[in-house]
């Protein structure tokens, strides 16, 4: 399936595949994959058109997820998803794999968006397995998109609206989501349905965090938003999330439970919520009612315990998610004071405890950035490491290139105090409060600039003019680079403006610092141009440069000064649509041309045209080269009140070589020159 549209941003391809977006919940695990359900949305679906290769093995402690769109003719379109905190090497219900607060499961539910094609009603779920020597496609399940899957999910949009089952009129019928229990706003006629904490108009450009209530009774509503309040206002206090606040948005999905708090297996206290968190049995079944060491809050399956409620899948969970514009990450705000937390595929935390937004930030920090903890509990000589914020190599960690600035790695990481590295001594992801080190504040602006709702207008969203672009010697040319960069006093930027070509056999430096550059070219030939953004340069080490960096380039044909002549242009069409025109002219070859207007022209002299807002119509903005030798300037606004005495108005246009010199206004029909009462260029 080709895309209906593309463009180059930078060095980056962005495709178009369709008007709306498909949002499909699927539950994954080692014994096959399941439609939970799906939504539409009413946004194009966009991305970059590069995708991780089918032979590619993922990465350590991810899974590589591919799912193939399917119409009836065979047709397939692809796309690839690496999944976080999910193991499939075990069965579905197996125990899941905790260290400190981390997590990976092994069944959960995850939400991946894809293309409304018509015709396009069935998925293949796949994913591929790493043996050491090779890497292996390994099918998962094939799911119609049928009616019964389908939820409007707070939408406009039925079934029978969709592309996906063409003809198809049958009314959907969807099959309930859970055998849970979980209260929408709805049931309590209450119109708060969700809550952007952000910029509702850039979904489709921001990494939006889903924030998914658990425990909260409909009377608790204003402490579920104080909670989620609390947990926003800190995100954006702290380095690097404030510098990146544009980047991102917080959404409150609002949902309620029969009763307030948390499972506390431990404890033997169960309650009915929503999304079934709780606090599990525990390594030791003899350790007391809330040890501290039991700190971990699980949602789904295979993490209960005798004293607890059932397992259950996540699909509560997903339904909350699929209510929101959009997901790219969750947190599980859980309304309870005991301390917990932990970070997998979906970040949980302990709303109520005294810490609750510093939990929240540590444990975004494994689910979204993917960062090991960096303390250390167990005396023994750790084996692994994630090589990101934590390495097993002493001498230079994974971040040699910072051991100039903070030094040698400190011993004692992810859990172990000896054979394992951190980059500092302390840090968000040691012990709550501190600022994260400069290790993972470099991998935060990597997550953020290669995000795939970011990398298409970060840090490079468009350039003017168009490649290639033409301009004459000595005229100077404005060029832009459109940036979209993280904001605040303690970032720096980094833009530097390159030339190549006549007088610059190699590239060489022209400019720097600013987003605009207008040059005078000395000699004609072609050049090229290019502007390199890097962004967060005080984040990123240039050795690790990567989606922080992008450049615009153009290709400049510059030609020498034209000889001017007005003889032969004429206005060949003009049409009047209330104060503006479309006027048609012959194109000489000049770069610029100029308007002149009278109402009189057998007693009074023309005078040079301008727009309403009193710009004056020289060096014509705009013009379209139209073929067969016309160039045409469509919908130019006329300032008001030039209309003479039967309504009508004469143009003529002139041809000027942007150096100074303008070609004549022409002969009037008792042959003396045309005059005007000013000019554009004399």
């Amino acid at each position: 399936v080709q895309p209906l549209q593309t463009w180059q941003v930078g060095t980056r391809a962005v495709g178009r595949f369709s008007e709306r977006t498909l949002l499909l919940a699927l539950d994954i695990h080692s014994e096959g994959a399941d439609l939970v359900a799906f939504t539409a949305k009413e946004r194009p679906f966009e991305r970059l058109l590069e995708s991780p290769a089918s032979g590619t093995a993922p990465e350590a402690g991810t899974v590589l997820m591919e799912l193939l769109l399917r119409d009836a003719a065979g047709r397939t379109y692809t796309q690839r998803i690496s999944l976080q905190g999910l193991c499939l090497d075990h069965p579905a219900g197996a125990k899941p794999h905790v260290e400190g607060d981390t997590v990976r499961v092994h069944r959960d539910t995850v939400l991946v968006e894809v293309p409304e094609l018509a015709g396009f009603d069935e998925v293949e779920a796949a994913v591929f397995r790493d043996s050491g020597q090779d890497v292996t496609r390994v099918a998962l399940g094939t799911m119609a998109l049928a009616p019964t899957r389908f939820t409007a999910a707070l939408g406009r949009l039925g079934y029978r609206d969709l592309a996906i089952r063409p003809g198809y009129d049958a009314a959907a019928v969807p099959e309930p989501l859970t055998p849970g229990t979980v209260h929408w706003p709805e049931e309590f006629g209450d119109p708060d349905y969700y809550t952007v904490y952000g910029n509702a108009a850039e979904i489709a450009s921001r990494i939006n965090i889903v924030i998914v209530p658990d425990g909260y009774t409909y009377a608790e509503k204003s402490t579920m938003q104080a909670h989620a309040l609390a947990a926003v206002t800190a995100f954006r206090a702290k380095t690097p999330y404030k510098e990146h606040d544009p980047f991102l948005n917080y959404i409150l999905v609002y949902a309620y439970s029969t009763e307030s708090g948390t499972d506390e297996c431990d404890c033997g206290i169960v309650r009915d919520t929503a999304m079934n968190t709780r606090f599990p049995q525990g390594g030791n079944p003899a350790s007391p009612c809330g040890d501290p060491n039991n700190r971990c809050i699980y949602y789904g399956t295979g993490n209960g315990g005798p004293n607890c409620d059932p397992n259950t899948s996540a699909v509560n969970i997903a339904a909350a998610e699929l209510r929101s514009p959009a997901q790219d990450r969750t947190i599980v705000m859980v309304n309870t004071s005991r301390y917990g937390g932990c970070g997998g595929s979906r970040a949980v935390y302990s709303a109520g405890h005294g810490s609750a937004a510093e939990i929240a930030i540590h444990e975004l920090g494994h689910a979204l950035a993917g960062l090991a903890d960096e303390y250390a509990y167990s005396a023994g000589c750790g084996s692994s490491a994630g090589e990101i914020n934590t390495s097993s190599n002493g001498a230079g960690g994974a971040w040699a290139e910072w051991v100039a600035d903070i030094g040698a790695p400190r011993e004692g990481a992810q859990y172990y105090q000896q054979c394992l590295f951190r980059p500092f001594d302390d840090c968000e992801m040691r012990s709550l409060g501190p600022p994260f080190c400069a290790v993972c504040n470099q991998r935060w602006s990597l997550v953020y600039f290669g995000h795939p709702r970011i990398s298409p207008t970060a840090p490079l969203s468009g350039m003017t003019p168009a490649s290639p672009a033409a301009t004459q010697v000595g005229l100077p040319t404005p060029f832009s680079a459109n940036t979209r960069l993280s904001e605040g006093a303690a970032v720096t930027n980094s833009l530097v403006w390159t030339l190549q070509g006549p007088g610059f056999p190699t590239p060489t430096t022209v400019a720097t610092g600013s987003p605009a550059y207008s040059g005078a070219f000395s000699q004609t030939g072609q050049y090229t141009l290019a502007c390199e953004v890097t962004a967060d340069t005080n984040f990123v080490k240039p050795q690790k440069t990567g989606a922080n960096r992008d450049t615009a380039t153009w290709t400049v044909n510059v030609i020498g000064v034209p000889e001017v002549s007005s003889a032969n242009i004429h206005p060949l069409a003009v049409a009047r649509n209330g104060n503006a025109i479309d006027l048609y002219f012959e194109n000489t070859g000049s770069l610029h041309y100029n308007l002149y207007v009278s109402n009189k022209p057998g007693t009074a002299p023309f005078r040079v045209a301008a727009t309403a807002d009193g710009k004056r119509a020289c060096a014509l903005p705009g013009l379209t080269d139209v073929g067969n030798g016309l160039l045409q300037l469509s919908s130019y606004s006329l300032e008001s009140g030039i209309t003479g005495p039967t309504n009508v108005l004469f143009f003529l246009v002139t041809a000027d070589n942007g150096s100074g010199t303008e070609g004549p206004l022409g002969a009037a029909s008792n042959g003396t020159a045309r005059t005007a009462d000013q000019y554009c260029a004399r």
